[in-house]
């Protein structure tokens, strides 16, 4: 359960730094031209990007009945939630 804003940003830069290193891996087994290894990355790099989006839907209906939260945290975490449909979009144009 995520109790607050910064437990949720903790997650989600946790999550992002696993999705670099996923990336930095799937570039690696590119070169050697390792397509079951890319496959199994490429599915735990969308895992890593569903999960995110399951932790900003958790935290969002949270704080939509504690109206102080919602009114504090609102706008970032529509900033954060627009983020991450923005990188998920990108990713389908690759």
């Amino acid at each position: 359960m995520i109790h607050n804003f910064q437990e949720l940003l903790i997650l989600v830069n946790h999550c992002n730094n696993q999705i670099v290193s996923l990336k930095a891996e799937i570039k690696y087994a590119e070169w050697k031209s390792d397509f079951k290894k890319i496959a199994e990355l490429g599915a735990k790099e969308t895992l890593l990007q569903i999960k995110i989006k399951e932790y900003i839907n958790t935290y969002k209906s949270k704080i939509e009945n504690n109206y102080l939260e919602s009114r504090i945290f609102g706008s970032k975490l529509s900033i954060l939630e627009n983020h991450y449909q923005i990188e998920k979009q990108q990713l389908w144009r690759k």
